[in-house]
């Protein structure tokens, strides 16, 4: 284990979903004990800790209790609405990582719309149903997007285009248990970026341009990096410029972060942001291999100078990569392509599937689709992966319903 004057260096894992293992191998690999803790006895991620504890992560002072003795760094790992917990953690042993100011701000997406909008980084409208109660207005215009105001991996959202459309969903909907939000639906190429807050700056690490669902759902099954080309240039530098903004509007000082963006061609509008790396086997997986840069190791290196380590944010370089999920729909998985038939076929970089035998509904959410698998190909161009992707998804056989 590395020490630092005798001490023992110490990490805690706030939410030990299957998502934090690779926090917890990073840094056993840098020779930290970690602590893992979770409301979920049979959390993955309790099983590779060095230590775990069964505690209602929702409840921060129990993670303190639980903690004891102030830990060197809060790994981060993705999580949803209660990252405000990993917030006031740090706050309370002054550790580097989302503050619970930060975290509230950015997964309270009514606070999070609130904020943006007092200073002129929105002009869309952004209505509240509270929990048990129903529309009081119809909305100024449409499609409107329909979402909890809590939570993350796309859970529980639907694009309404009319409003007849808008009435049957929200009578199925309402009244619901929790908060819900009726927003503007903002048009454009939708994408995702993985970043890096140090001192309050921002430091991009990958901007990923999404391929998406048709409506009404809308959900990602595929991203490609955007390497480096005078394409993307524009894109890039607008994104960078309204994330920079929007990290002093949040308060985000030291700490990772993923964003989901939309650019219309001439402005680029922020749908929401996390204080947390990316799941769907970016962070840990895509945006490593794109870029060299694993997100969660150089924060840790960061978060703990006793280690005697240097960082970096910055990548050398960008692979031209494509992620892509199973997003087969309406039917059974009755035959798969041989792996090595794959490997010879393809230029693939990375390969999971766990589609045979199964019955694929349409993706409506992001952790059905992750359990299908996925597979990452690399290329010379977007048109390469574009058409090597769907060559690879013709070698499988769905009986449609």
């Amino acid at each position: 284990m590395s020490r630092a004057r005798g001490h023992i260096l110490r990490a805690a894992v706030v939410g030990a979903s299957s998502e934090s293992i690779h926090a917890i191998r990073v840094a056993h690999d840098l020779g930290i004990r970690v602590v893992a803790l979770d409301g979920n006895p049979q959390a993955d991620g309790l099983a590779s800790a060095d230590e775990s504890h069964v505690v209602d992560i929702t409840v921060p002072e129990l993670v303190i209790d639980a903690l004891g003795d102030a830990p060197d760094v809060v790994l981060p790992v993705p999580i949803g609405r209660y990252l405000t917990s990993t917030g006031v953690v740090n706050d309370h042993y002054h550790l580097p990582g989302v503050t619970a100011v930060g975290a509230r701000n950015c997964t309270d997406k009514y606070r999070f719309h609130q904020l943006l909008e007092a200073q002129r980084l929105r002009s869309s409208f952004c209505i509240l149903v509270p929990s048990g109660g129903v529309l009081a207005q119809m909305p100024p215009s449409f499609p409107v997007v329909v979402k909890p105001r809590f939570g993350s991996g796309s859970r529980a959202v639907v694009i309404c285009e009319t409003w007849s459309a808008l009435q049957r969903h929200l009578g199925q909907a309402l009244p619901a248990d929790e908060d819900m939000l009726v927003e503007e639906f903002a048009a454009g190429v939708e994408y995702g970026m993985d970043a890096a807050v140090v001192g309050g700056r921002l430091e991009v690490i990958l901007l990923r341009e999404k391929i998406i669902t048709p409506l009404p759902y809308r959900q990602a099954v595929g991203y490609y990096s955007v390497a480096d080309s005078d394409r993307d240039a524009l894109v890039k530098e607008r994104a960078n410029t309204m994330m920079q903004a929007v990290v002093e509007v949040l308060g985000f000082e030291s700490c990772l972060l993923h964003a989901d963006l939309l650019w219309d061609g001439a402005s680029m509008f922020v749908v929401e942001v996390s204080a947390r790396p990316s799941g769907h086997h970016l962070h840990d997986l895509f945006t490593p291999l794109a870029t060299g840069v694993d997100p969660v190791r150089e924060f840790t290196k960061f978060a703990v100078p006793s280690l005697g380590l240097g960082y970096s944010f910055q990548p050398m370089a960008t692979r031209s990569l494509l992620i892509r999920y199973f997003d087969f729909r309406d039917g059974t998985v009755v035959s798969v392509p041989r792996l090595e038939r794959v490997r010879e076929d393809f230029p693939l970089v990375k390969y999971e599937e766990h589609c045979l035998g199964k019955h694929m509904d349409r993706v409506t959410d992001g952790p059905t689709l992750m359990q299908r698998g996925y597979f990452i190909l690399e290329g010379e161009s977007r048109a390469q992966l574009e058409s090597d992707s769907a060559r690879l998804l013709k070698q499988f056989v769905v009986e449609k319903d």
